[in-house]
């Protein structure tokens, strides 16, 4: 993606956060609230190099304890085709096929916090 397609109109109300190794930024993830009921989880990815080793989950599962402080009930996403088996390890579950950008198919995931 071009530089600049990771900002959008909520850019100031969201949560940044992002994983750093010798200064250098590794790891990139925001969550934003679409209602009083549901966080979303937008923008997040780990250089290639660093993948696998838990940084990943390290994001969502502090994107996921901000979501429970803040009493959301639900956390959504739309994950890349090839990201769907690490949500889904990460307790998502597919909601539906949602859109393809470029040539990547996108799926809307959800995982329910306070069942």
């Amino acid at each position: 993606m071009q530089k600049g397609t990771e900002k959008d109109d909520r850019e100031d109300s969201a949560i940044h956060r992002a994983i750093f190794k010798n200064k250098k930024i590794i790891g990139v993830g925001r969550l934003h609230s679409v209602d009083k009921n549901t966080s979303q989880i937008r923008y997040m990815g780990i250089i290639d190099q660093y993948r696998g080793i838990g940084l990943g989950k390290l994001m969502v599962e502090e994107f996921i304890n901000i979501s429970k402080k803040n009493n959301v009930l639900k956390v959504i996403l739309y994950a890349r085709e090839s990201a769907i088996h690490f949500y889904i390890k990460m307790d998502f579950e597919i909601s539906q096929k949602a859109h393809r950008l470029g040539d990547i198919n996108h799926y809307l995931m959800h995982r329910e916090i306070f069942s």
